[in-house]
């Protein structure tokens, strides 16, 4: 299946030692070459139904933009959902890091007339190494731009490489699937100064923010409606067929004695929003709450 996907990647055998607290590792190869890793089996219960997919940056690399595509209609089908994704821009001359404080008190990352945080890392005073980021991961969203000359060939070389990198996590956001297929678009919406960015340097983009607040808590909510009537559909339908036919009173009997009990999965919603989100998802199946 990743050959038929992945043009050119491969796995190889099972070797003897696990990787991440997981028990099971097998090599993902390219050409032959180790490029990252699946890894299956944990421990703890939240990582032992699992499968991880660790790929390098070499392995990156080898992915297309049609790859991509491919891996968010996978997603799509599996309903599956994204915790974290990263977009980076590099811009290998002309762009200097001290410019970066001058952008941010300009305003170029104020968002709905808030300025959000900011801070630094590296040697600003030696003036080489340095890290500027904007935003906080623990809200989901943040920038970072550094140099990736020094961090690859040294601060002695002077290389002029610069990277600019958005992280994106599903903390209070959810992140859609389509910033698979449109990065560029994702990148632009994330601040003003990213929009500027990929103008500048001459690349086309449809700025697209992720929802954050309100917005997100409704579509979690939705997701989480979502994810359960496909667990159902994939996994639980022919049994819930079976009690319909011919179990008489016994599905209305645990949903009777069973109701105290919420899914793993629609655990942090009250009733009214659980209600709304299965209605927006699945129309008149879901009924309103009650008074």
């Amino acid at each position: 299946m990743l050959r038929a996907r992945l043009p050119g990647f491969e796995v190889g055998a099972v070797e003897d030692k696990g990787m991440d607290f997981y028990l099971a590792r097998v090599p993902v190869l390219f050409e032959g070459v180790t490029v990252g890793h699946v890894l299956a089996g944990g421990s703890s219960s939240t990582q032992a139904a699992t499968v991880h997919f660790n790929l390098h940056g070499a392995a990156c690399l080898r992915i297309t933009s049609q790859d991509h595509c491919r891996i968010a209609a996978w997603i799509r089908q599996s309903s599956g959902w994204i915790t974290r994704c990263d977009l980076a821009v590099d811009v290998f001359d002309g762009d200097d890091i001290t410019d970066m404080p001058r952008a941010y008190l300009s305003g170029a990352f104020d968002l709905r007339g808030q300025r959000p945080k900011q801070r630094e890392a590296g040697s600003w005073t030696s003036g080489f190494s340095r890290t500027f980021y904007v935003g906080r991961r623990e809200t989901g969203k943040e920038l970072r731009a550094y140099e990736k000359g020094d961090e690859l060939f040294g601060p002695e070389l002077d290389d002029a490489w610069i990277r600019y990198e958005v992280e994106f996590r599903n903390n209070l956001r959810v992140i859609d699937v389509a910033i698979l297929e449109r990065p560029a678009d994702f990148f632009a919406g994330a601040y003003q100064f990213c929009a500027d960015l990929l103008d500048r340097i001459g690349v086309d983009s449809h700025a697209q923010r992720i929802p954050a607040g309100q917005r997100v808590k409704d579509a979690t909510a939705k997701a989480a409606a979502h994810r359960v009537a496909a667990w159902i559909k994939r996994v639980a339908a022919p049994s819930v067929c079976a009690l319909l036919q011919y179990g008489g009173d016994l599905l209305e009997n645990i949903v009777d004695s069973e109701a105290h009990r919420t899914a793993v999965r629609l655990r942090g919603w009250n009733t009214a929003e659980l209600a709304a989100a299965f209605r927006s998802e699945f129309g008149a199946l879901a009924p309103a709450p009650s008074p």
